[in-house]
C-alpha cells in the first residue's frame, strides 16, 4: 500500500527519487530513534500545527548543522521557529557554527522567496554583512532570477527601454547552482539525516539560461523615470566587475525591491539605508511612475503602489519635520545637498 502511495506521488518526475528510494529511506529513518517524532493528527489540528510539528522533527535532529536549520526553517517560512529553536544555544554559538558561502546563499533566497522576516534576522543578528554581500555579480543575479518580473518588464515596456541581454555566462551559473542547491556538498548533516533534509528541499536541477536584462538596462529605466540618474556600478557583468561592492547595499536593494513589486523588503532596506529621506522621495517617484504604467484595468496594482507612495511620502515629510525641529540649518542643507547617485538631484524639487 505504501509502494503504490509513493509511485503515485512520485509520478515518473524525477527517476531519482523512486518509491523503492522512499520505502528505503523510511527503514533507514526508523533505524534512528533521534528521526523519529510522533504526531497525532486529530480534528483540533490544523495545518499550521502539522507544519509546526514537521519542523520541529527535522530541527531536533542531532544530525542537522544550524546552517541546515535556518534553511529548513525558511523553506516553511517560520521565524518563530528559528527565534525558539535555532537560537535557544545563544547567538554566539550561532555565529561560530554558521559559514559565510552558505549564509550568503541563504540570504540571496530569502531575498527572492520574499523573506522579510529572515532577511531582517539575517541583517540583525549581522550572520550576512550586507556591505560585503552585494557586489555586482549578485545584484545582476537577483535582477534575473526573481519568479515574477512582470511589473518591472511591463515598466521597462512602457517607458521604451530596449531589454538587453546578456549571454550566459560561467559566473551566473555558478551563482544560480550556489544559491538554487541550497544544500551544498560541505554540509555537516551527515547520513541519513541529510537524505532527508535533501528530499525536502531539492528544487528541479538548474540550467544556465541567458539573462534576460542586465544592470545597463536597469540603469536606464532609472535614468528615464527619474530624469537622472548614474552609478559606475550598473556595468555588464565581467571577470573584472563581478566582485565589485556597492557603497550603499541598501539604497541598491531598495530599488530592485521597488522595481520587482516586493514592498516589505523596500520598507525594510529603506529603514536600514543612510540617506532615507532622499531615498524615500526617490521611492515615492518610483511607485507614481510605475504606477502610470500599469495596464489601466490593472486598479488593484494602480491602488496598491499608490497607498506605498503616500506611506513613503508621510513618512519622509515626518522626518524632515524632525530635522527641522532639531535644527534648521541642517534639515536645509539635507533638503538642498545635491545627491551624487541621482545625477545632481535634490530633495526639494522630488518633493514637488
Amino acid at each position: 500500500m505504501l509502494t503504490g502511495l509513493l509511485r503515485s506521488e512520485a509520478g515518473g518526475k524525477d527517476a531519482e527519487w523512486t518509491a523503492e528510494t522512499g520505502i528505503s529511506l523510511l527503514e533507514s529513518i526508523m533505524e534512528h530513534e533521534n528521526l523519529v517524532s510522533c504526531f497525532v493528527l486529530d480534528e483540533m489540528s490544523s495545518g499550521d500545527t502539522f507544519d509546526k510539528a514537521i519542523l520541529y522533527a527535522l530541527i531536533k535532529s542531532s544530525t542537522t548543522d544550524p546552517n541546515d536549520q535556518l534553511l529548513i526553517a525558511l523553506k516553511f517560512g517560520r521565524i518563530d521557529v528559528v527565534q525558539e529553536e535555532i537560537l535557544s544555544k545563544g547567538v554566539n554559538y550561532l555565529k561560530s557554527r554558521m559559514r559565510p558561502s552558505r549564509l550568503k546563499a541563504i540570504m540571496s533566497t530569502a531575498l527572492l522567496e520574499d523573506r522579510t522576516e529572515f532577511v531582517q534576522f539575517l541583517i540583525d543578528l549581522e550572520l550576512v554583512k550586507m556591505q560585503t554581500y552585494l557586489d555586482v555579480g549578485t545584484l545582476n543575479w537577483l535582477y534575473n532570477n526573481v519568479d515574477d518580473a512582470s511589473i518591472l518588464k511591463t515598466t521597462l515596456n512602457y517607458y521604451g527601454v530596449v531589454i538587453k541581454q546578456s549571454p550566459p555566462s560561467l559566473i551566473g551559473a555558478a551563482l544560480m547552482a550556489t544559491t538554487a542547491n541550497v544544500l551544498s556538498m560541505d554540509t555537516e548533516t551527515a547520513g541519513e539525516a541529510n537524505r532527508v533534509l535533501e528530499m525536502l528541499l531539492q528544487r528541479g536541477r538548474v540550467r544556465a539560461k541567458r539573462d534576460w536584462t542586465n544592470l545597463p538596462t536597469i540603469s536606464e529605466l532609472l535614468l528615464k523615470m527619474l530624469g537622472s540618474f548614474s552609478s559606475i556600478h550598473y556595468a555588464e557583468v565581467t571577470t573584472f566587475t563581478r566582485q565589485h561592492l556597492f557603497p550603499e547595499p541598501f539604497q541598491e536593494l531598495f530599488i530592485w525591491a521597488v522595481l520587482n513589486n516586493r514592498n516589505a523588503l523596500a520598507m525594510l532596506f529603506w529603514r536600514y539605508a543612510d540617506d532615507a529621506v532622499p531615498l524615500g522621495l526617490i521611492g515615492c517617484n518610483l511607485y507614481h511612475k510605475i504606477a502610470r504604467a500599469l495596464p489601466t484595468y490593472d486598479t488593484e496594482g494602480q491602488i496598491m503602489l499608490t497607498n506605498q507612495k503616500s506611506y513613503l511620502e508621510q513618512t519622509s515629510k515626518e522626518m524632515i519635520e524632525l530635522c527641522y525641529s532639531k535644527s534648521n540649518e541642517k534639515a536645509i542643507y539635507l533638503l538642498e545637498r545635491p545627491l551624487s547617485t541621482w545625477g545632481g538631484h535634490r530633495c526639494m524639487p522630488l518633493a514637488v
